[in-house]
């Protein structure tokens, strides 16, 4: 099984993204169960395996077991059962000819093949739940899957330098697949993350040695990113800092360190500010970097002065890295500091300090499990052993250091991975000029076409006169019949209209909430939740076929979608009703769900953004003369604040709705309705509703 640490490591450095991982190689990456728990999992998923009698239940079954299976027991995947099992939901998938299904098993079969390294079989079993997903016809989930494929085999390429050479083309070869499947649907959000992490890619292949001509392509890709973040509406200043953070990676590489240096100082102030430890750390490992090229350069030029200055610098940064990537417990960049803090001390010609470190390089690099870059240590250990005079043993390191690089560099490697970025430039020229082609066929065309449309025209210009005619003198007959059924019918069917619109925006939130807690496996709320649903959906129900339901009904409804949504949130919040007795005892009518859309406003952007799990919501209802008022208070977190928050569209149409059916039902010109912002020491303290409705 792989070192947890690395592989945390690993997706650390993935930019941040929302993707289709599948939840076998989500467990795979993170998952470590007892193996106590995990045979009772497995125990508890066979007993319901026997007593499942539909098919679709019997497929997540098996699908799960496998699952647990390929998490492990005893740190040692059972390959055997995995493929069992994971065989068994396989072929209901195809009887049930299930497409979400076929594709979820292809993808863990490609996984499992992966990870063992046979990579023939597992790029077959990819290509076919690619396949499985062309049938389903979501563009979306197309490009999702290419990207979803391509992290894989990148995070498998960087167990090691041996694997890089394996995976890196594979990888590169899915992520501009990606690309151009997001370009297809204009996704530029998910363009610039392909860019960026072909960017990431790069520099992986000039850690692992495989070709310093990618220093430029590392900047190209940096540039792409940064271009469509900024382009993007859903870019965010990490983003923005990690592009940066990536053309100082290729000035580095291109030997530009004062144009490196500016970029990473640049993309650490927005780390620090985000308080990203792990990327602070990556940026401190990157500038002491910078630093010791800065004093190669200042001694070969003769100003040591400068070039002791600059090694100062790179020590500086490189104890500030190591300290972070040790609290982070980020065994893989621990070593890569004792490397270069090692390496610094022998230009310092602290021999005995620079081979400590270097040991310890060494302890950190064998908790990877293959990984790490034994070839940058061993050449700095026979650099000091040299120094140190003990040739024996610098001849011994020197032969390891070779081993290390003739092992890690990869030519056919470098050369494929090229040919994959050169291929999508093909393909996108040639997808250019077929487009151009079209355009210039569509346009002689259209112009052959446009002198037989011209007399066409004429005669149906000819036709729609008499028509036209026709049409005038009928239509003065309609009007007068129209108009005498126009006013009546006018307000109710408006109201069913709005109330129409309304019904499907509330269930669609609900059905999200249950959904998520079958998803966590919490079945006490999931039932709870759907208990009242049930209860919820048969009073909307029975009320729509009704322009008004009774007071007592619409509160029950009410209640219950309160109950919902603090179950939803997790009691995030608190709500309280007072309803005067006389509303509750008496047959008032009222519009099923009238004030139902300002509570919901309430809730979700004043009380679920509040920090605590303190927030109030109050409702209360009375009689007011001849009018019923409702008034709804919470103590979230203002309007002004909200607005500053992404809006929930359907909301805002569902508040807008409510305010036309009030209007209409109080046949007023203005809707009854008063929103004040509250206050305390000048501080936004919540939102107050308050609603008039006539009483019939």
């Amino acid at each position: 099984m792989l070192n947890l640490k690395l592989i945390a490591i690993l997706y650390l450095i993935m930019p941040a993204k929302k993707i289709i991982l599948s939840s076998i190689f989500i467990a795979f990456l993170f998952g470590s169960l007892s193996t106590f728990s995990q045979t009772k999992k497995i125990d508890s998923l066979k007993s319901a395996l026997t007593n499942a009698r539909e098919d679709t239940v019997k497929f997540r079954i098996y699908y799960n077991i496998a699952s647990e299976y390929w998490i492990g027991l005893k740190d040692t995947i059972d390959f055997v059962n995995t493929f069992r099992y994971e065989d068994s939901a396989f072929h209901l998938a195809k009887k049930l000819n299930y497409q979400y299904g076929i594709f979820d098993c292809l993808m863990c079969y490609g996984n499992v093949y992966a990870y063992q390294h046979k990579l023939t079989e597992a790029k077959r079993y990819f290509n076919e739940a690619i396949e499985a997903v062309k049938l389903i016809g979501d563009k979306k989930m197309l490009a999702d899957s290419y990207f979803e494929l391509a992290g894989d085999f990148f995070q498998y390429g960087l167990l090691s330098a041996k694997n890089s050479a394996q995976n890196f083309p594979i990888a590169l070869d899915y992520f501009f697949k990606s690309l151009k499947a997001y370009e297809a649907i204009s996704d530029k959000k998910r363009m610039a993350d392909c860019w960026l992490t072909i960017g990431k890619l790069y520099s992986w292949q000039l850690f692992f040695n495989m070709g310093n001509g990618n220093a430029l392509e590392i900047e190209k890709s940096a540039t792409n990113a940064l271009k469509l973040f900024e382009e993007s509406k859903e870019k965010n200043e990490v983003d923005i800092a990690n592009c940066i953070f990536f053309k100082g990676k290729a000035n580095y590489f291109k030997g530009e360190y004062a144009y490196a240096l500016e970029s990473f100082l640049v993309s650490l102030k927005s780390f620090k500010d985000s308080s990203i430890k792990p990327s602070i750390a990556g940026a401190y490992l990157n500038i002491g970097r910078v630093y010791k090229g800065l004093a190669d350069s200042a001694f070969a030029k003769g100003n040591k002065a400068y070039s002791s200055k600059m090694l100062s610098e790179s020590f500086k940064y490189l104890y500030l890295s190591l300290n972070l990537y040790t609290e982070l417990k980020f065994d893989a960049y621990i070593a890569l500091c004792y490397l270069y803090i090692g390496t610094n001390q022998i230009d310092s010609r602290q021999y005995p300090l620079a081979k400590e470190n270097l040991n310890k390089a060494i302890l950190y690099t064998e908790k990877l499990n293959g990984g790490g870059s034994y070839q940058e240590i061993y050449q700095s250990l026979a650099k000091v052993d040299s120094a140190e005079g003990n040739y024996k043993l610098a001849l011994k390191h020197y032969n390891m250091y070779m081993a290390y690089k003739e092992s890690n560099f990869n030519n056919t490697s470098i050369f494929e991975s090229l040919n994959y970025k050169l291929q999508y430039e093909f393909d996108k020229k040639e997808d250019s000029l077929k487009q151009k082609q079209l355009i210039t066929e569509t346009k002689l065309n259209a112009e052959k076409k446009q002198k037989y449309l011209y007399w066409t025209g004429l005669i149906l210009l000819a036709l729609l006169s008499f028509f036209v005619f026709l049409n005038f003198r009928n239509q003065k007959k309609i009007n007068r019949l129209a108009a005498e059924t126009y006013a009546k019918e006018r307000t109710e069917l408006e109201l069913k209209s709005l109330r129409a619109q309304l019904n499907p925006h509330f269930i669609f939130n609900c059905i999200n909430s249950i959904d998520a807690f079958i998803h966590s496996n919490d079945k006490y709320n999931a039932t709870v939740y759907l208990n009242k649903f049930a209860r919820l959906l048969r009073n909307i129900l029975d009320s729509s076929k009704l322009t008004t339901v009774s007071f007592a009904k619409d509160i029950d409804t009410l209640k219950l979608y309160v109950e919902l949504e603090e179950l939803r949130h997790e009691n995030k919040f608190t709500a309280i009703f007072h309803i005067k007795d006389e509303l509750l005892n008496n047959d008032y009518k009222v519009p099923a769900l009238i004030i139902q859309p300002f509570v919901e406003n309430a809730i979700l952007h004043g009380l679920k953004n509040r920090e605590d799990d303190n927030g109030l919501l109050q409702i209360e209802i009375k009689k007011v003369q001849s009018s019923i008022e409702y008034i709804i208070k919470d103590n979230g977190i203002g309007r002004e604040a909200a607005a500053r928050i992404a809006q929930n569209k359907e909301t805002s149409y569902g508040m807008q709705m409510s305010n036309d059916r009030i209007k209409l039902f109080n046949k007023e010109e203005k809707a009854s309705v008063q929103v004040t912002d509250l206050y305390k020491d000048g501080i936004a303290a919540g939102t107050e509703v308050r609603i008039l409705l006539n009483i019939i």
